[in-house]
């Protein structure tokens, strides 16, 4: 069972075990977690996890608009998963890479609901890819909430506007911070640089329309905001290993 809880100012629940393992992640807003003898303040990008035997309440900040997504699952797998992971039941930690752990929850949501042939597998495989994400986390007290914030709010930004941002300044602009405050978050975070980051989706964005629209090198390059189509295949060799011209002619090779 998944789902995503926009939490009302008194939401409030409190348990004293849950019959199967769950794990949540914070979107956004702010709460406060009790789990076990532990009380913990909740931010964006926190994740934890309960199951049987783990007390736990968790209420919302009243005003800060609490949004958390949540899965629920039974079996050796996933309690070996979480395990490995670090995040056994009872633990509360910090995603490096919150994002696209939202991205695969999802997923797992919309392929819930179609209730096709595949729906199964493919959620399942959803949860594991979840969980081994997860594994990417830090502890909660090594990144301040300033710096988790500012990095989700951050990738939620590039992977929704990457076609047309054209620099880390520009991004930092957008977000309010200085590159120099947006650089240490992503390396509080455990991140990638966020140029490494805008650049990745932007060739890939441009090799999507290479290969699929069977646009020329030049109308790409301008269309990212390349004045010189040289630089723009410069930097997609040094992405992707060869230039984009390349990749047209493999491309037409392949649809012969």
């Amino acid at each position: 069972m998944a789902g995503r809880e926009v939490c009302s100012d008194d939401y409030a629940v409190r348990r004293s075990g849950y019959p199967s393992l769950a794990l949540e992640i914070v979107e956004e807003g702010e709460g406060i977690l009790r789990l076990g003898r532990k009380t913990t303040s909740l931010r964006p990008g926190m994740i934890f996890t309960y199951g049987p035997g783990i007390a736990h309440s968790i209420r919302a900040v009243p005003g800060s608009r609490l949004v958390k997504c949540f899965v629920d699952f039974t079996g050796a797998e996933g309690e070996g998963l979480l395990a490995h992971v670090g995040l056994a039941p009872g633990r509360i930690a910090l995603a490096r890479d919150s994002y696209s752990m939202l991205r695969l929850m999802e997923l797992m949501l919309s392929r819930g609901d179609s209730a096709t042939a595949q729906s199964h597998a493919l959620c399942a495989d959803y949860l594991r890819a979840l969980l081994r994400l997860a594994g990417e986390h830090r502890t909660v007290e090594s990144a301040s909430g300033k710096s988790s914030d500012c990095h989700m709010r951050a990738l939620a930004l590039i992977e929704r506007d990457h076609q047309r941002i054209r620099s880390v300044a520009e991004l930092a602009r957008r977000l309010g911070v200085t590159p120099e405050h947006l650089a240490r978050s992503f390396k509080a975070m455990g991140d990638e640089a966020p140029l490494r980051r805008l650049v990745a989706l932007r060739m890939n964005h441009a090799a999507h329309l290479l290969v699929s629209r069977g646009s020329q090198v030049k109308r790409v390059a301008a269309d990212l905001g390349y004045a010189n189509p040289f630089h723009f295949s410069a930097v997609f060799k040094r992405h992707f290993g060869f230039p984009p011209k390349s990749l047209r002619k493999r491309d037409r090779g392949m649809s012969v």
